[in-house]
């Protein structure tokens, strides 16, 4: 019990001198506090009763007390003992001073450091992720185009055809793994148009609860319409899809319920506690916001941060990419997501986007047709860093009936066009190449021939790679690594039937170029590379 209170406690706690004496010792601080202060008296009488202590000592420890009204704050306690004539310890004198504007510094001071480690690690991850993905594409095209250029050339009643295309299956899923972890960078961001939120995630329903476990049930609270957001209405869908997987698998095997609602709020709404990416802020505008709930096991304090990082789980190894991916995707459109959770209380997971003033638009892609037949003899000029991605693009390019001249780079493919632009009809330039890359590529081919046209590849999503090409004006098409035979035929399809002049004659130009090609630079069509 306290004997004695300083005046200066009624500034402190907001509360009379008598009230602050009259207050038992354990009601004065919280819990952890208190067990605090036990601990360290009892240490002090441990070392008093040896009797080698300094008599003259001091304590200092910090608390956390509550003012009169239950506002808990940080103090600041020199402890020392107060003793009889003959030395005894017969009570403590404690000063004490209010320090919660320290604490408040000091607990800013480790969120932006936190910050600081999560962006880092990050980073790291980033730059290791995008390499990794940039090669892993790189041989992987090498694969895919084998693949079909071998099935190309196998009967389809011939056993072999059934093993190539397994391979050709299983490689479709090796480069989806490349795509997802170029989405949790926020380097796939698909194709965005304005979309409802609400009615997304009601067509998405009937899938949902068709894969969802028959102990699982939901619970939809939807507006009649809108919030209209700016994204691809398919990485939506993979939105809501992992958080609901995820809701479930929390769920455990006994009967759960889910509940999916879609809301529109203010920036000040949104929770600061719990956000993700850790340096996203909102800006004035109003956000679409994705809930999913369940009242599953939970998430402890100290593993929410790790949520989102690549291939951190609870469950089986060799899963944990649906949140950062999901995270990535909230990257590339300016949004984020909190988490709410208490363990064995269940979690709550928002995901916001920000509001777009307009109306929903048609998202369906208009196809190219296949059957449009091109001239032969079409010139491309096939520029790579890459010896095995050269050499399949060009055998897959000659499969299609074009004819190819081969550059290791860009500097050797600006050279090669500026002696031949007159006999080349399409470039085809890989973005990532070490001196001179894509974008750079494609602007000293300008530089010869304005009107020349240009297909930048790589394993980057489109979106992102026009993003990075700045002031450049964007190439004649993209092509995406790893790419399929059909996806090439396309690609070049297009590009002819929107650049091609039809007075122009390629096959007698390219047969001239012929004659002035050194050997081994142009590589024509032959048996064996059909």
């Amino acid at each position: 019990m306290f004997i004695y209170a300083s005046p200066s406690v009624e500034r402190m706690y907001g509360a009379t001198v008598d009230e602050v004496v009259e207050r038992p010792i354990q009601d004065s601080m919280t819990p952890e506090s208190f067990q605090k202060a036990l601990q360290v008296f009892a240490e002090e009488m441990a070392l008093e009763q040896t009797g080698a202590a300094d008599p003259m000592r001091t304590r200092t420890i910090e608390l956390e007390e509550y003012k009169k009204d239950g506002t808990a704050f940080w103090v600041e306690s020199t402890l020392s003992f107060v003793r009889d004539a003959r030395g005894k310890a017969v009570g403590v004198l404690g000063v004490s001073r209010d320090i919660s504007k320290r604490k408040a510094a000091e607990a800013e001071k480790e969120r932006l450091a936190r910050i600081n480690r999560q962006l880092q690690r990050s980073d790291s991850l980033a730059r290791m992720a995008a390499a990794i993905a940039h090669h892993f594409n790189n041989q992987l095209q090498v694969v895919v185009g084998g693949l079909e250029l071998a099935m190309n050339q196998v009967p389809e009643n011939a056993k072999v055809f059934a093993t190539l295309r397994k391979i050709r299956e299983a490689s479709r899923k090796a480069s989806d793994i490349s795509r997802t972890m170029l989405t949790y960078l926020g380097q796939i961001s698909g194709a965005r148009c304005a979309i409802d939120l609400c009615g997304v995630c009601k067509n998405s329903l009937p899938q949902l609860l068709a894969s969802a476990p028959k102990t699982v049930s939901f619970e939809t609270d939807f507006p009649q319409e809108g919030p209209v957001v700016l994204a691809d209405g398919e990485m939506v869908r993979n939105m809501l899809a992992n958080l609901v997987i995820n809701a479930w698998e929390a769920s455990g095997e006994g009967a759960g319920v889910i509940r999916i609602a879609v809301d529109t709020v203010e920036p000040a709404q949104i929770d600061s506690r719990h956000r993700f990416p850790v340096d996203w802020y909102p800006d004035d505008t109003r956000y679409g916001c994705m809930i999913v709930e369940d009242h599953g096991c939970g998430v402890i304090e100290a593993d929410i941060e790790k949520l989102f990082e690549p291939f951190y789980t609870t469950k089986l190894m060799g899963r944990g990419m649906g949140l950062p991916a999901l995270l990535g995707i909230l990257r590339a459109y300016g949004g984020c997501i909190t988490v709410g959770t208490a363990l064995n209380q269940g979690s709550v997971f928002r995901v916001y986007l920000p509001v777009f003033q307009g109306k929903p638009s048609d998202t369906m892609p208009h196809p190219v047709s296949m059957m449009q037949q091109y001239p032969k003899n079409i010139g491309v000029l096939l520029i790579d860093d890459e010896d095995m991605v050269r050499d399949i693009a060009e055998m897959m390019l000659k499969r299609l009936g074009y004819e190819v001249i081969k550059a290791r780079g860009g500097k050797e493919g600006i050279e090669l066009f500026e002696r031949h632009h007159q006999s080349i009809d399409v470039v085809i330039s890989d973005l990532t190449m070490p001196g001179m890359n894509g974008w750079e590529t494609l602007a000293g081919l300008r530089a010869v021939d304005p009107q020349v046209v240009v297909i930048l590849s790589s394993g980057y999503d489109e979106a992102h790679v026009m993003e990075a090409g700045g002031p450049i004006d964007p190439p004649s098409a993209f092509l995406g690594k790893p790419y399929r035979l059909q996806d090439l035929s396309r690609c070049m399809q297009d590009v002819l039937g929107r650049f091609q002049k039809p007075s122009e004659c390629p096959g007698d130009r390219l047969q001239n170029a012929l004659q002035e090609m050194p050997d081994g630079a142009f590589h024509k069509n032959s048996a064996e590379g059909t």
